[in-house]
């Protein structure tokens, strides 16, 4: 079995990280559990940077913080960093800087383990969830109370503005209101009604009839007087290429006058 010297390479790293980590985990400090004081952490929290025991490692999974175990997982150099930067020691300074001995009791590791873990649980999240103890929310609230209570210029400014605004748009709706009002009492006076005045459009024959009532009308003649020849009409035959005239169909009158010259035509005697 031959080694890769990649493989080789990581583990010696993680070996240093290891080290690393078994000093910090030497000092007093961190010999005890930081959220239940039992002896001999075996894990790290990497989201606080402090030294757990085993069942705060499971309950701190619970709350999405990020736990890992000193002997079973593999760390990052910036993560080893952050834990020699902080530790138990820093992280009780700030999570629990106005923390009392009679605020919050956790059972010895001696009783059972269901009422320690529903205490311990307790206690995770008064400090980590709700900051219950640590230092300076109380300070950055009463700042903040103070900055709120200084500041009624502002706010009035502010308010007053504001007001001045609606103002004027209250002004140029009661001008627009009026404006309406106005020209529909105009409207009524003229028709009668709220609505304005139809004005109707006139055709060109009525507008001439209107404006010449008296002007002469051309006498209506008859169309074959106008137009002699349209009883012939000259069309192209398409089967041939000749042309073809057609003349008006004649009246019952001249109908009548051939039929009696055909006849006297026939009474006559042959030479």
């Amino acid at each position: 079995y031959i080694k890769h010297p990649q493989m080789a390479a990581t583990k010696t790293k993680q070996d240093k990280l290891l080290e690393r980590i078994k000093e910090l985990r030497k000092k007093e400090c961190n010999k005890i559990c930081f959220d239940c004081r039992e002896k001999g952490p075996q894990s790290v929290n990497t989201t606080f940077n402090t030294f757990v025991c085993m069942m705060c490692h499971g309950i701190h999974r619970e709350f999405n913080h990020k736990a890992k175990s000193i002997t079973m997982s593999t760390f990052e150099e910036s993560e080893v960093d952050a834990l020699e930067k902080g530790g138990n020691e820093v992280a009780r300074k700030y999570w629990l800087a106005r923390f009392k001995s009679g605020d919050f009791s956790i059972p010895d590791p001696s009783e059972q383990r269901a009422a320690r873990e529903k205490a311990v649980r307790e206690f995770i999240r008064l400090t980590y969830c709700e900051k219950k103890w640590v230092a300076g929310d109380k300070d950055k609230e009463k700042k903040k109370k103070k900055k709120r209570s200084n500041s009624p210029s502002s706010s009035s400014s502010s308010s007053s503005a504001s007001d001045s605004d609606s103002d004027s748009d209250d002004d140029g709706k009661k001008k627009r209101k009026k404006k309406k009002e106005k020209s529909r009492s105009k409207n009524r006076e003229s028709n009668g009604s709220g609505y304005p005045t139809p004005v109707l459009q006139t055709s060109s024959s009525s507008s001439y009839s209107s404006s010449t009532p008296n002007s002469s009308i051309p006498p209506i003649r008859p169309l074959q007087e106008v137009l002699p020849d349209i009883g012939k009409l000259v069309v192209t035959d398409k089967t041939h290429d000749s042309w073809a005239s057609f003349e008006e169909e004649p009246s019952k009158e001249k109908k009548k006058e051939k039929k009696s010259k055909k006849k006297a035509v026939a009474s006559t005697p042959s030479p």
